[in-house]
């Protein structure tokens, strides 16, 4: 699967993850709707993977791995009141 602007960035600290972060919200596409003054009009999902590598006195090496993604889905707004929570749903099944 190809995604456009596809970008991964190795980091060692929270403010390296901060600043990826930030940067990837100040490229996103935002407009105006009825419902609010800045939304968004492109997918966001930002993945932090955690790794903790440990070796023992006795050389023998153990890594934990933790995944934390954060989506935000564009132009959610849009869905009425009635039909909200079953497209909404169904939304995310893409990703």
């Amino acid at each position: 699967v190809y995604v456009d602007r596809l970008r991964e960035y190795t980091v060692w600290d929270d403010s390296d993850a901060f600043r990826v972060l930030w940067q990837g919200l100040h490229e996103r596409h935002v407009g105006a709707t009825q419902m609010n003054g800045r939304s968004s009009r492109s997918h966001a999902v930002f993945t932090l993977v955690l790794t903790a590598t440990c070796t023992t006195s006795g050389g023998v090496t153990s890594s934990r791995v933790a995944r934390l993604n954060l989506i935000d889905l564009a132009g959610s707004e849009r869905q009425s009141s009635n039909d909200g929570a079953l497209s909404g749903s169904a939304v995310g099944d893409g990703l």
